[in-house]
């Protein structure tokens, strides 16, 4: 670690996080670092060799549990134990905010190094991407409002597992589409999109079954043109999103591992018919 620093990352690092990932073929946008940023003005972090950025991860700190995304270490940097070095820093920094439950999504390059430093394997984190057709909709769902936003605070809390009071308003800051069913004024479902490199993300979506998932994917997917891609994480768990997504004909992309650092290892809900992203659940 001789002459190796970690430091805060600030909005002016964003453009070398966008070429790392970029390398990586990760796809991630502009939007994706200043939402952890805006979340976690203190959870991001640059390791640095002199003056030169040579690595980064990020943290997600909700109330109970936290999420890590993001670690890169560039690559004639690698073989050091920098990988660790900075794993050890956030995970340290979620554990001063008294979070005991850590998350990610672990390619499998990474899956060696977490499980040395006690993550444990919760399921596969299915990737999907394509084309999506849907016939028109006669039960549309409606566009989010501003008033739906406790709502669906309250419903997601449900079936994420945590509070996502601060995160969700963020998130429908940057959406290109975003939809909430009700039905009888309660919330039974809500779905967004935002734009990737290549693709539109849709994510999160919660719902409390496969019909009105299907519904809020229909109405997602209809707001853009015929020849857009989409591109969808889900935990393998939820076997009716699985389905879902193979119906639409959208073909399975490398997968990736949902890993927790936790007493207590749990699968998601089967309510999680799409992540928001690896980086942040």
């Amino acid at each position: 670690m001789a002459n190796h620093t970690i430091r805060r990352m600030n909005p002016d690092d964003i453009d070398f996080a966008i070429s790392q990932t970029s390398r990586e073929g990760w796809g991630v946008p502009r939007e994706s670092f200043e939402l952890c940023l805006a979340h976690d003005p203190d959870g991001a972090f640059i390791m640095q060799c002199g003056q030169e950025s040579i690595g980064m991860v990020t943290a997600t700190c909700y109330l109970e549990t936290a999420w890590i995304g993001h670690l890169i270490v560039v690559p004639q940097h690698r073989y050091q134990g920098l990988g660790a070095a900075l794993m050890d820093h956030v995970i340290q920094h979620i554990k001063s905010k008294n979070i005991e439950n850590i998350l990610l999504d672990a390619d499998p390059p990474g899956v060696k190094l977490y499980k040395r430093l006690g993550f444990s394997h919760v399921t596969d984190s299915l990737r999907y991407a394509g084309q999506v057709h849907i016939s028109s909709l006669d039960n549309r769902p409606q566009r989010i409002q501003t008033e739906d936003i406790p709502g669906i605070v309250e419903f997601d809390s449900q079936h994420f597992g945590d509070d996502r009071r601060r995160m969700l308003p963020l998130l429908l800051q940057h959406a290109t589409a975003a939809y909430v069913i009700k039905e009888e004024q309660n919330i039974s479902g809500y779905g967004l999109s935002w734009s990737q490199e290549s693709s539109v993300r849709l994510g999160p979506i919660v719902a409390k079954d496969q019909t009105i998932a299907n519904l809020i994917v229909a109405a997602i997917t209809q707001s853009f043109d015929d020849a857009t891609t989409f591109a969808v994480g889900v935990p393998a768990t939820n076997t009716e999103a699985v389905m879902l997504y193979e119906s639409f004909r959208m073909k399975q992309t490398p997968a990736s591992f949902r890993m927790m650092l936790s007493a207590n290892v749990r699968s998601p809900s089967d309510k999680i018919y799409a992540i928001a992203s690896g980086a942040f659940g």
